[in-house]
């Protein structure tokens, strides 16, 4: 009973004050010193991040499955959106690289492969700045 009564007052509470903040953001007109002397903080303010780095630490893994490949690679702060490109030819050819995926996680599993051939990976950030370099390659041997 107690804890209920507590959430029930802890929410109430929060509401209070948002409904604070909130006019004290409209009184202030954002004048940084009159939200500080309401006991108030002050966000900073967003800051464009520019152009993005390469996707780091690219790696193809095999997994127990036949005709499937993970690839996993680091995360890049302010991308939006990677693409995973792949080829199964020579990777020094541009013309063989093919756009497989597009997500916004930093894995992908690639499935209907074909078994005893090696493909290859690389990753690109999207961001608000645009594309980021391409990542080092990675390959692996499809089971």
């Amino acid at each position: 009973m107690d804890k209920e009564d507590r959430d029930v007052a802890f929410a109430e509470l929060k509401g209070l004050l948002k409904e604070l903040g909130g006019y004290v953001q409209a009184i202030s007109k954002g004048d940084k010193d009159l939200i500080i002397s309401a006991g108030f903080e002050v966000e900073k303010a967003a800051s464009p991040i520019g152009q993005l780095p390469a996707p780091p630490n690219v790696r193809a893994l095999v997994t127990p499955y036949p005709e499937r490949l993970e690839v996993k690679w680091g995360g890049v702060k302010g991308r939006t959106t990677y693409e995973l490109w792949m080829t199964d030819g020579d990777p020094k050819v541009e013309a063989n690289w093919k756009l497989h995926a597009i997500t916004s996680k930093n894995r992908a599993m690639v499935e209907g492969l074909t078994s005893n051939t090696i493909y290859f990976f690389r990753v690109v950030a999207q961001g608000a700045a645009g594309a980021s370099p391409v990542s080092d390659t990675a390959n692996a041997k499809a089971a």
